[in-house]
């Protein structure tokens, strides 16, 4: 089975997204807003366009900032229009949709490398292996033995955890010798490991947030983020350290780590009637 190329799948969610448009009736307005008469414009392949040719009815609009972007915008190096992962690369998720390429980078400093953290945090204390594609790094913390620190490394898996410290090698220190016998001896190991990480709680749900907007703009399209209602979740995840919205997440702690769903919900009424799970995070 042939697997699409990354510019093929650009190619691929930039013609759903212009004929959601489409059928919407949005393009012109679009052109109208985007473009002034007389204005001229430089495609892909470097021709100046007249704005009353055909290629500029060729618009993808980004679902988080709402910018329009030309089909120009996928064939540039780099691309203006950039794949999503959704949820996160880090947590397991696929491209899902397009966004433009500063929505996506923003994302990715501000909301998804907390995700991640909190992930790794999550496949630590559960002794779980990561659902993500990518090797991820290991939890640094110190290891105490008989109330002494020593830096450490610790790796989750299948059912266990590794822990990889960072031991004195000079025999005869007191360092060294306590380590030995703690080590060597068949009695009962007590330990305890502190963990580093700075993690802000508020963005890793705001950035599940904006994962569950983009999942549910991937299956409902342009009608649906184009409510009015919808404009509050986009300014909560612009503004993620600020309660826009007081309540939109929860646990599901018996959520394995690749199921996704999303429910429709009768009552309340369109459009804050979804509920969405992404592995053990439901956005609603």
């Amino acid at each position: 089975m042939h697997s699409l190329t990354k510019d093929e799948l650009r190619e691929l969610y930039f013609q759903y997204g212009e004929n959601a448009l489409r059928e919407l009736g949005w393009i012109r307005s679009i052109r109208s807003e985007v473009l002034q008469p007389g204005v001229k414009i430089t495609d892909e392949i470097g021709d100046v366009r007249d704005l009353d040719d055909p290629i500029l009815n060729s618009w993808y609009v980004c679902p988080q900032c709402s910018r329009a972007f030309h089909h120009s915008a996928i064939v540039m190096k780099p691309p203006a229009l950039t794949l999503e992962h959704v949820p996160p690369e880090s947590v397991g998720g696929n491209t899902l949709v397009l966004t433009c390429k500063e929505c996506n980078e923003k994302a990715g400093t501000r909301l998804d490398s907390q995700i991640a953290t909190v992930q790794r945090i999550r496949d630590l204390l559960t002794a779980r292996r990561s659902s993500s594609r990518r090797k991820r790094p290991p939890v640094s913390g110190q290891f105490f033995i008989d109330g002494h620190p020593y830096d450490a490394d610790i790796e989750s898996g299948d059912g266990s955890n590794r822990v990889y410290l960072n031991l004195p090698v000079v025999p005869g220190t007191p360092d060294y010798d306590r380590v030995s016998r703690y080590l060597e001896s068949e009695a009962p190991k007590e330990f305890r490991f502190e963990i580093r990480l700075d993690v802000d709680f508020n963005a890793e749900r705001v950035g599940w947030l904006r994962a569950g907007y983009l999942a549910a703009f991937a299956f409902f399209g342009y009608r649906y983020i184009a409510h009015p209602d919808l404009k509050l979740v986009r300014r909560q995840i612009a503004q993620h350290s600020s309660a826009v919205i007081p309540h939109f997440s929860a646990i599901n702690p018996s959520g394995a780590p690749n199921e996704n769903r999303i429910w429709w919900v009768d009552v309340p009424h369109f459009p804050m009637s979804l509920v969405i799970q992404m592995g053990w995070r439901l956005v609603f």
